[in-house]
């Protein structure tokens, strides 16, 4: 079972070892939906890009570049996140 305290713990960890900020969006349409809970790292202030994605939700990130070491990370939180969702649905 995936709780969101889950999901935001394994998120900042991530941020932290990435060390880029983070966050988390719901697929709507063609649009993406920000998950208030789900932010983590210090402002880079730079454009942010997609870090991974699956159908329903996306990882963005404000980071120099993306590398594979982050997708990887990124789709355990997002793997998270879907069974949250899934789970309380």
């Amino acid at each position: 079972m995936s709780t969101m305290s889950d999901c935001e713990t394994l998120l900042k960890q991530t941020a932290q070892m990435l060390g880029c900020k983070i966050w988390v969006c719901e697929k709507v349409g063609r649009r993406m939906s920000y998950l208030p809970p789900l932010k983590a790292g210090e402002d880079k202030y730079i454009e942010p890009q997609i870090i991974c994605e699956d159908e329903k939700f996306a990882l963005l990130g404000e980071c120099q570049e993306v590398n594979e070491k982050m997708r990887s990370q990124g789709m355990k939180v997002i793997m998270c996140v879907r069974r949250h969702f899934d789970e309380n649905n």
